[in-house]
């Protein structure tokens, strides 16, 4: 995260230019766009962090910044719907924690920063390389399919007895569809069966708890 908030602080002051910085008197100061997936009770923390980092590095909010937040509840539509609000709204950059909210941003412009954190930003189309990201979209990436196969090999290690891992993955996400090919690949090899456990949204999350302990007998 700190990393991140370095990275859009570096984006801000480069929007800080001649020309931009009419538009900014306007408005009285940069604008920044907070695109979240999930509900507002689950995407609380993180927003909360998110302004805690930025007010560390002098970015306050209602004085030298302003952070709008919008949240999907676990929509896919709503969150397309919620990055075309940002691109009307003419918000200075997008950030969009998550694989999901960076694809609906960079789908919604080509022409606003989008900062990012995603699993397989280059798999996902959403930069041409980790090196040389090139468009609008930039970022981070702290996982993929060499760390997802290491922590399971860890988890073995620690675990020697273990031989069933549940492994909780998102409906409909292609990052989580591909990290699962990996495990999949790995887990014979550490002599563990894998069992999937997929939520759709929110709303699915209570229920969790039940559906692992039926896994967990079969």
């Amino acid at each position: 995260m700190k990393r991140l908030l370095l990275l859009l602080a570096l984006i801000l002051a480069a929007a800080a230019t001649p020309d931009r910085a009419a538009a900014q008197q306007v408005s009285g100061v940069p604008r920044v766009g907070l695109l979240h997936w999930p509900s507002p009770e689950l995407g609380r923390l993180a927003a909360g962090e998110f302004r805690d980092g930025m007010r560390s590095l002098g970015w306050i909010e209602g004085s030298t910044i302003s952070i709008e937040d919008r949240f999907a509840n676990g929509d896919a539509a709503r969150l397309s719907a919620n990055a075309a609000e940002f691109v009307t709204a003419k918000v200075d950059v997008i950030v969009a924690v998550d694989s999901a909210p960076a694809r609906a941003a960079q789908q919604a412009t080509s022409a606003i920063p989008i900062v990012m954190t995603s699993a397989d930003p280059v798999g996902l189309g959403l930069v041409a390389s980790l090196a040389r990201p090139g468009g609008n979209v930039t970022g981070l990436t702290g996982m993929g399919p060499d760390v997802v196969t290491k922590q399971l090999q860890t988890l073995k290690e620690a675990v020697p007895r273990v031989s069933k891992i549940g492994i909780l993955l998102q409906q409909d996400s292609p990052v989580h569809a591909k990290l699962m090919i990996e495990l999949e690949r790995a887990g014979p090899n550490l002599a563990v069966s894998l069992l999937r456990v997929v939520v759709g949204t929110d709303r699915d999350l209570p229920h969790l708890s039940g559906r692992c302990r039926c896994l967990s007998r079969a």
